[in-house]
């Protein structure tokens, strides 16, 4: 303990032999812990992060925690004695050692504290006997607060069954008979449904919908573990084992590869034979449904369970089943293996081959117990049928939702497949209108530094990105601009390289922090920024560089202004470099409170921003006060329920701005917001709970907007009125269809001046104007071109994905649709120059070389 940095602390004990004491970091820094008390009784009573982040911990006479002070609040005390009484403190009740209150640090010094009290009713033996819920209760208190939440809970899984607000809105969760979820009831009383596979896997979920009606809102169907052949619409589900590859028999050395082990048409469940060159071990793992049948064979009173035996060849074979084992001499004996107490419908299987040379095979077979009548059970013991056993590696493979709407042909489906399903990694994704990507992975092989990670992505378009990596050890030439940043290698993303052929490359230090960043253009040009951090890990500087190694701009961060720890300073500097004011500099400063929360911000011109926060850390006030006056300017004032610290009302500068109520009838959702005594504005919702209608009353005005939501909640038509006294009703309705892959391709608008159709297209090749350079455009969502009232126009995309052209009205002003407007890049893909017809525009850029 000598070697220990807080053996020498002033008022810590020395920390016993074999107790943590301090933590190195390959960077020089370092965390260390302090203790109080000896022997058993030691409890860490500090921990000392580097730049000086200290966490004061505090314990009773039993060794509970019942104090935690901040690392801010030990760095304001150093300033303020008085800020180390801002502690979070945990209170036990005496009879059950349960904590019964928890007291919050205040945010200021003698400010505010918010104490949440948990209380909790007793779990019996009767409790458990009759299958009584228990009920759990937080009560929040603070000044001007006083809300809480009740829970209702199973008394055995403590999962939660109901939950009532402090507004006595109520939800609740609904269980089957085994205690599986199967749907909610919210505070409006409407119901979700659930339904999950034998292991949990959600397959159905549909809702909220209003008890009655004929819809169930939105449905969405999960299909895990399946393949879908060229046009079948129903899958076949995977069969075999998950197989954990080892480099050596008896599973020592790694773990060479995580691999799907597909069952053979021509073999059983329970089968495998293959094929190697040097000896290895496998463990092969999944999910076994018998027949129920033969289930309710097994659990015959006389003869209970399942008799297992086994044939292998150059192989030593073991299997777990739940949570019995057999060894590979049980299953070869003549008895075979018994095992008893296993459930009813799907059973977890291991099959361990713990030794082979090379070339192997192995069949297990099992049987009810109760059919078993050869003294040498293998005669009676059969063959698992191929379909009862399935890997069960949860790959979600098919999500299939009630998305449907005007110009939409029946569901919507998204396919997932998978080259190697045994890693969660698909490989080929599907979506809705047949838009189809891919990702490749690395393989896995740690040896060569390979994780399975994903290195490039093609999109529907067939434009691809790239990722590499660096390696997962040694140092790292940081760029030259970055005088003294220290790189690492740990195996984080190296450079990602985007569709458009820019990149990014990342350096990171030893903790893993970003310290450069290099982002190439397209043609090469460059530009650099340097990160560094202060010795508590927050921020300290940014430079940015452009290709001739100048300054575009820089930011330093000064924490500790003056001493005070609360108060930092950031100076931003504009250098030769940069397109707009070079040379020129603006500072900031930010005070925050003992939370953290930002409580004043003075502007680069001097205008005071000061903030007051509620107990709970809502915004209470907001003060702007310009730079040599005496009063704030504007004075905004916000003011929260005490039950459940919703926002009632906003005042700016002492008048009322608006007022918020709330309906219990709409699940406590806003029902009208009245602005001042000038209009109020009402709001209805739909069966799924999105907005629907707002209606707004002025004093001479009335306006509505109203929107039609599919299920799922795609817009499909809105209508919006205005009546003004002494003018005629203005209105606005719209109309939107969408194509199967869910794009906008028509919105038809009518109005009181007539109707307007505005078509856009998603063509399957751009047209012959815009070359072959990028022909699946559309499939990236790019529109290839429509129609305005009527008038056609065309727009192009370069290989890159770059807008270069279009003829639309709207972009070029020519309402026939006849000029075209052209679009101009630099290196790095932004756009520099707008041409063509009457809207021209030129935009400069730092570091750009082009």
């Amino acid at each position: 303990s000598a070697s220990c940095a807080a053996a020498s602390w002033s008022g810590f004990d020395a920390p016993a032999a074999g107790m943590l004491c301090g933590i190195s970091y390959p960077d020089g820094t370092s965390t260390d812990i302090g203790y109080q008390g000896s022997g058993a009784a030691a409890r860490i009573a500090l921990i000392k992060d580097p730049g000086n982040q200290g966490t004061t911990l505090g314990w009773d006479t039993v060794g509970r925690l019942v104090a935690v002070r901040s690392p801010l609040v030990n760095l304001a005390a150093t300033r303020d004695p008085a800020a180390a009484r801002a502690v979070t403190e945990v209170i036990y009740e005496s009879r059950t050692g349960r904590v019964t209150r928890l007291v919050g640090a205040p945010s200021e010094v003698g400010g505010p504290r918010v104490t949440q009290t948990l209380t909790m009713g007793d779990v019996t033996a009767a409790t458990l006997r009759e299958g009584r819920t228990v009920e759990a209760r937080n009560a929040t208190s603070a000044t001007g607060v006083a809300g809480s939440i009740t829970y209702t809970l199973d008394p055995v899984t403590f999962d939660i069954r109901e939950t009532t607000d402090a507004t006595k809105l109520t939800t609740k969760r609904l269980f089957d008979s085994s205690g599986r979820p199967i749907g909610t009831i919210d505070s409006l009383g409407r119901r979700t449904d659930m339904t999950t596979d034998a292991t949990g896997a959600l397959k159905r979920q549909a809702g909220p919908y209003e008890p009655g009606r004929n819809s169930q809102g939105v449905e969405q169907k999960t299909e895990y573990d399946e393949t879908y052949p060229p046009r079948r619409t129903a899958g076949d589900k995977l069969e075999g084992f998950r197989a954990d590859i080892f480099a050596e028999p008896g599973f020592r050395g790694r773990m060479e590869e995580a691999a799907f082990w597909k069952r053979e048409p021509t073999r059983s469940g329970m089968e495998q034979r293959w094929t190697a060159k040097a000896p290895f071990s496998v463990r092969l793992t999944g999910l076994w449904t018998p027949d129920a049948k033969d289930d309710r064979l097994a659990a015959d009173e006389k003869s209970p369970g399942w008799t297992f035996t086994a044939e292998s060849a150059n192989a030593t074979v073991g299997l777990i089943v739940g949570p019995f084992a057999c060894a590979a001499e049980q299953l070869l004996s003549s008895q075979g293996c018994q095992v008893t107490g296993l459930p009813d419908g799907v059973k977890q299987v291991t099959i361990e081959v713990r030794k082979t040379g090379g070339n192997g095979s192995f069949v297990i077979k099992a049987a009810p117990t109760s059919t078993v009548k050869d003294k040498d059970a293998s005669k009676d013991t059969k063959p698992v049928p191929g379909d009862q056993v399935v890997p069960g590696f949860q790959r979600v493979t098919r999500m299939t939702t009630n998305d449907s709407y005007a110009g939409a042909t029946g569901d919507k489906i998204t396919e997932l497949a998978y080259a190697n399903p045994a890693l969660d990694a698909p490989t080929t994704i599907t979506q809705p209108g047949g838009l189809e990507s891919e990702v490749v992975y690395e393989r896995v092989d740690p040896a060569s530094e390979d994780y399975g990670r994903p290195v490039t992505y093609t999109t529907p378009g067939n434009l691809v990105r790239r990722t590499t990596y660096w390696p997962t050890s040694g140092s790292v030439d940081a760029p030259a601009l970055c005088t003294g940043a220290r790189a690492v290698a740990s195996g984080q993303p190296r450079t990602r390289t985007l569709q458009d052929g820019s990149s990014v490359t990342g350096y990171y230090d030893v903790m893993g922090r970003l310290v450069a960043q290099v982002s190439t253009g397209a043609g090469g040009a460059t530009e650099t920024r340097c990160v560094t951090y202060a010795p508590g890990g927050s921020l300290a500087t940014t430079t940015t560089f452009d290709a001739q190694r100048t300054i575009i701009e820089s930011s330093t961060t000064e924490d500790a202004v003056d001493g005070n720890p609360l108060v930092s300073r950031v100076t931003i500097t504009h250098g030769p470099g940069a397109p707009v004011r070079p040379d020129t500099s603006v500072t900031t400063q930010t005070t925050i409170n003992l939370h953290g929360m930002p409580v004043e911000y003075i502007d680069e011109v001097g205008t005071i921003t000061r903030t007051t926060y509620t107990p709970l850390d809502d915004v209470a006030s907001v003060t702007l006060t310009p730079k040599g006056a005496e009063v704030p300017a504007l004075t905004t004032q916000m003011r929260y329920r005490t039950d459940d610290a919703a926002l009632e009302q906003i005042t700016v500068n002492g008048k009322t701005a608006a007022r918020v109520t709330y309906a219990a009838s709409k699940g406590g959702r806003v029902s009208r917001i009245s602005y001042g005594d000038a209009a109020t504005a009402d709001l209805e919702y739909g069966p799924t709970g999105r907005p629907t209608k707002v209606s707004v009353l002025a004093q001479d005005t009335r306006a509505t907007q109203e929107v039609v939501y599919t299920e799922f909640g795609r817009a499909t038509r809105s209508t919006t009125s205005v009546a003004m006294k002494g003018f005629d009703t203005v209105s606005d309705k719209r109309d939107y269809s969408y194509d199967d892959a869910r794009r906008l391709t028509r919105a038809a608008i009518e109005t009181g001046d007539g109707r307007r159709v505005l078509d856009y297209a998603f063509d399957d090749r751009q047209a012959a104007r815009c070359g072959s350079a990028y022909p699946k455009a559309s499939a990236d969502a790019l529109r290839t071109g429509g129609s305005r009232d009527g008038v056609d126009y065309t727009t192009c995309y370069d290989a890159r994905g770059r807008l270069t052209s279009t003829t639309d009205p709207q972009v070029t002003g020519d309402a026939t649709g006849k000029e075209t407007a052209a679009f101009a890049y630099d290196d790095f893909g932004r756009v520099k120059a707008i041409t063509g017809g009457t809207r021209p525009a030129v935009l400069t850029w730092a570091g750009d070389t082009t």
